[in-house]
């Protein structure tokens, strides 16, 4: 928002919001937050597709695994709400 093109002339004059320090540390802790998260949502893909392949059920069609789109979608989600806190987020 203070990037916006009407506000440049105003905010060149202003200097960061929060001290570096503390910009890297939420960095550091959001980044640490989405590993968990990436760790536990492929722990649970993977657990749901062992007992999938254990199941005595016989599969409805070709054997095929979703994991990989389910972690593709996870990965695109997160880089989709990265994009909204800004484009300077380190991915």
């Amino acid at each position: 928002m203070l990037g916006h093109s009407d506000l440049v002339e105003h905010t060149n004059k202003l200097g960061p919001l929060l001290p570096s320090a503390v910009t890297d540390y939420l960095e550091s802790t959001y980044l640490k937050f989405i590993e968990n998260n990436y760790t536990e949502w492929m722990q649970n893909t993977l657990k749901s597709e062992k007992e999938e392949w254990r199941s005595s059920a016989s599969p409805q069609t070709d054997t095929r695994t979703t994991a990989p789109l389910i972690i593709f979608q996870m990965i695109n989600q997160n880089l989709e709400v990265a994009k909204t806190i800004g484009d300077e987020m380190p991915l």
